[in-house]
């Protein structure tokens, strides 16, 4: 259900950001751990700036299916509970980190 929710409020922020005067809101401050969904993109990330200052193209091929295993493994996270949106927000998300840091 937070899913949903959290689905809906990102569709609502999408509408509202581009109307004149729009003021963000302050950010969440969590007093919870990382979800599991950013330790991901934490990993993500973490992959392909190792295979961009890899030397050895063996390694730094290793370091790319990590990626590329962890994003389907993210995506498909996303996609099995209904969050199509996320999902393609953080697909194109990682695609521009990519294309940045490689």
């Amino acid at each position: 259900m937070f899913e949903s929710i959290m689905e809906a409020k990102i569709k609502q922020w999408e509408k509202e950001k581009n109307k004149p005067g729009y003021v963000p809101p302050p950010p969440v401050k969590s007093t919870f751990g990382k979800p599991i969904e950013q330790t991901l993109i934490d990993e993500i990330e973490e992959s392909v700036i190792k295979a961009s200052k890899s030397t050895n193209e063996e390694e730094k091929q290793t370091f790319l299916k990590k990626a590329t295993a962890l994003e389907t493994q993210l995506l498909l996270s996303f996609e099995n509970q209904g969050l199509y949106l996320i999902a393609q927000k953080t697909q194109k998300r990682l695609q521009k980190f990519r294309m940045d840091n490689l």
